[in-house]
């Protein structure tokens, strides 16, 4: 009887430590990849630079976000925009507006044979990239 009551102890104790194991499956912690919106990106002869704007939705906190500007080969021309501080450890359910004006490229000849790469990393490791082809900056003449 004794070792009856032994082995039914040892399966309920079995059991429940599997159970506890199973509901605590890092499965469920999983969050979907950043959501990227592109919403401009142009050159502007003017200054010689790129200026980006995109919306960027992340349920996992934002680990970093990159953009660099690439030939029609795909080579990178030109200074690239990192940035593991600004926005690193913000949670942009919602939507977080990026905007940057410091991607310098070399002399531009046609615009259309460049376009912006910019990649969004969560702290998962998550990553998003969208692509766009430059436009080219409107200049409004002041008078």
């Amino acid at each position: 009887m004794k070792t009856n009551i032994k082995s039914a102890f040892i399966a309920i104790l079995s059991i429940s430590f599997s159970l506890v194991m199973t509901a605590c499956n890092d499965d469920d912690d999983k969050t979907a990849a950043p959501v990227v919106t592109l919403t401009e990106a142009n050159y502007e002869a003017a200054e010689n630079e790129v200026c980006v704007q995109a919306t960027i939705k992340a349920d996992g906190l934002i680990a970093s976000v990159d953009a660099v500007v690439l030939d029609k080969d795909g080579n990178q021309v030109g200074d690239s925009y990192s940035d593991n501080g600004t926005y690193a450890g913000v949670r942009a359910t919602d939507g977080v507006h990026f905007h940057i004006h410091n991607v310098v490229i070399a002399d531009v000849t046609t615009v259309a044979d460049y376009k912006l790469s910019l990649t969004v990393t969560d702290k998962h490791g998550q990553r998003t990239t969208v692509d766009q082809e430059l436009g080219l900056e409107d200049e409004e003449e002041e008078e």
